[in-house]
């Protein structure tokens, strides 16, 4: 286990716990005559005072742990006397939640009561006067404020839960709509209300709560780190954009039918035809029907390919945020490229090309990122790096006065890998057992390790033991 400069500074007051017991008091098999004043060394006592050092900030990180399984070995203490003693110690130590991921869901839930509730409320209530509708949105902003905080009062809520609840909400929705599609209730967020449209918001208000609820279901279930929640939630969407592209390439999209298109003059009359009306309309509906079957299929099948192909995967949310690019670029370079080959966007192979854009930019970056652990500010800067890998690309095709905008794609997309790959080039990204991937740069770090020793004085069976640290040092 190295650790670095920061983490030995991190863990001073540990380290200084352990060489004061550890270098005033002797480790002895017996105790001895000629020395009344000297007792035998307690191992519990110096283990369980390190232990309580090292927990008051009320976690033991994984240097403290490595120090901690040091001391153990050279206690010759066995693993049911650590058990038993940590049983003892854990109780005494104060709880502290890792909630760092409550201001989001906090967040999000009040944007939701805003957007959505504050209005479907008054309108399932079929409420006339405009006043309820802006009242009800400002009530609903500070109840869902109240509501969240209490929930989560006494929750441990780490970014991961908090992502998986997040995302499970804006799945619930996808739900939801479908419900109401499949039902023939009318509602939906994005197009034209018919039917019974309050029985179908009643089941879009519901179907949030619910997803928020499965997705933590979901989290509880897998256990994910921050970064593997955002690319399993990733993977859904994709899952789920591949869907929705794949029904378009097998079954396009009838034209949506209005009435007044249908509008016949006949014998001096303006008329509906009606029937022609209907039918294309109960035509339309049927297809938007089978898609919202293939897009809420897309969201589990999405994950479940997460879980089977990457659920080994070490992602830190820099890592995820890299997937995230390695997706956006994927899609973007495919248009360029369906562009240059002259695809229609909408055609068959357009959809393909994007489709495999999509994946295989997802793919690609997950293979360039493996074994590599990316910080947030290291993946923003590759991200900066593509993007003016674009921009001087795009900036040199015009100094050079280039016409035909084809040439200027393919240099755009040239200078984009080279971005990425300069960028990448002098970032010094950590692998996943903590070196930098850089192996040519110097590398520096400090061991601490303990020796049982003689203590040299007349009674040679004395033994003192000694703290020590290592340094290894890498040119």
């Amino acid at each position: 286990m190295y650790i670095s400069n920061k983490s030995i500074t991190s863990n001073k007051t540990l380290l200084i716990t352990l060489a004061t017991f550890l270098s005033v008091n002797l480790y002895a098999q017996e105790s001895d005559d000629s020395f009344p004043d000297i007792k035998p060394i307690n191992t519990i006592e110096i283990y369980r005072s390190a232990h309580e050092t090292a927990i008051q900030d009320g976690e033991i990180n994984k240097n403290e742990e490595a120090i901690l399984n040091t001391l153990q070995t050279s206690l010759n203490l066995s693993n049911e006397e650590i058990a038993s003693l940590i049983g003892v110690l854990l109780p005494e130590q104060p709880i502290r939640l890792d909630q760092s991921g409550r201001w989001p869901l906090v967040l999000q839930n009040m944007v939701y009561a805003g957007g959505i509730y504050g209005w479907m409320i008054p309108y399932v209530l079929d409420v006339k006067d405009f006043k309820w509708y802006i009242g009800s949105e400002m009530m609903s902003l500070g109840f869902s404020y109240y509501l969240t905080y209490k929930y989560t009062k006494n929750m441990v809520i780490p970014h991961a839960r908090a992502q998986m609840m997040r995302a499970g909400s804006a799945v619930g929705l996808v739900y939801g709509r479908g419900i109401n599609n499949l039902l023939g209730l009318g509602f939906d967020l994005f197009e034209e209300n018919s039917g019974d449209s309050k029985l179908g918001a009643l089941i879009l208000m519901a179907s949030i709560p619910a997803g928020i609820y499965v997705g933590d279901k979901l989290y509880q279930r897998l256990d994910p780190s921050h970064g593997q929640a955002w690319s399993l939630t990733l993977w859904g969407e994709i899952g789920s954009w591949t869907m929705r592209a794949l029904h378009l390439i097998l079954e396009s999209e009838p034209k949506k039918s209005y009435k007044w298109e249908y509008e016949r003059y006949e014998e001096g009359e303006w008329y509906i035809d009606e029937e022609a009306y209907n039918r294309d309309r109960k035509k339309h509906k049927n297809w938007v029907k089978k898609h919202r079957v293939f897009d809420m299929a897309g969201y589990p099948l999405g994950i479940y390919t997460a879980r089977r192909f990457f659920k080994d995967r070490q992602y830190t949310f820099g890592d995820a945020f890299m997937l995230m690019q390695g997706r956006s670029l994927g899609w973007l370079y495919a248009i360029m490229i369906g562009d240059i080959l002259d695809l229609e966007f909408e055609d068959t192979g357009g959809r393909l090309l994007r489709m495999g854009g999509t994946i295989g930019g997802t793919l690609l970056t997950d293979r360039f990122i493996k074994s590599r652990d990316y910080t947030f500010g290291q993946s923003v800067l590759n991200l900066l790096g593509i993007g003016s890998g674009i921009a001087f690309a795009a900036g040199l095709a015009i100094i050079m006065e280039v016409d035909d905008f084809k040439p200027v794609e393919v240099m755009m997309m040239t200078g984009g890998i080279a971005g990425l790959y300069l960028s990448n080039s002098i970032l010094e990204v950590k692998s996943e057992s903590g070196f930098s991937s850089n192996t040519n740069k110097p590398s520096f770090s400090i061991v601490p390790s303990f020796r049982v020793l003689p203590k040299v004085q007349k009674q040679r069976n004395k033994l003192t033991l000694a703290p020590m640290i290592t340094i290894n040092v890498n040119f």
